[in-house]
């Protein structure tokens, strides 16, 4: 038997209702029975693609956002929220030496931002990524600022000094 996936899509199901249809009524697509059967096989391969998400729901290593957040209080257990990672990042002026910066200046780098929290040392500085979950543990490179900073040269974001969880 094939498998579960495949038993249940829209042409498995428009087969096997056309297998209990005679033999001798035509079948072939554009006729009349295949016409009027092929409409409802596609409302249940739809219906069994719902179904299976719905039945995913409720496990555990399956169930998403507030159906996995259900799961967990049945067992008196409160799923954690995503958190930001703490990057360290270096600041260099025109001449490559390093510089301090405002705490509260914002950079970016691809489509994730980093606010500049606490000075480390000269120059060295943690920052957070403004978007909670594990992409900000992810990339290191060049920093932009988003505002204008006088007399800085690069901006660069590099190690993670605390990882994130999703």
């Amino acid at each position: 038997m094939e498998g579960l996936e495949e038993y249940y899509d829209f042409d498995n199901i428009l087969r096997r209702m056309l297998d209990k249809v005679p033999n001798n009524i035509d079948k072939r697509e554009g006729s009349i029975i295949y016409d009027a059967l092929a409409p409802c096989a596609s409302e249940l391969a739809q219906m069994y693609i719902v179904l299976k998400d719905n039945i995913d729901l409720v496990f555990v290593d399956t169930a998403v956002d507030e159906y996995l957040d259900r799961l967990c209080s049945q067992i008196g257990i409160e799923r954690k929220q995503a958190t930001k990672a703490i990057r360290k990042a270096s600041f260099y002026d025109e001449e490559n030496a390093l510089i301090d910066i405002q705490t509260g200046e914002r950079f970016t780098l691809d489509d994730l931002s980093y606010v500049v929290t606490e000075k480390i040392s000269t120059g060295v500085y943690m920052c957070e990524c403004e978007t909670a979950g594990t992409e900000g543990n992810k990339q290191s490179g060049n920093l932009i600022p988003i505002s204008y900073i006088q007399g800085l040269g690069k901006a660069i974001l590099e190690d993670v000094l605390i990882p994130r969880r999703k």
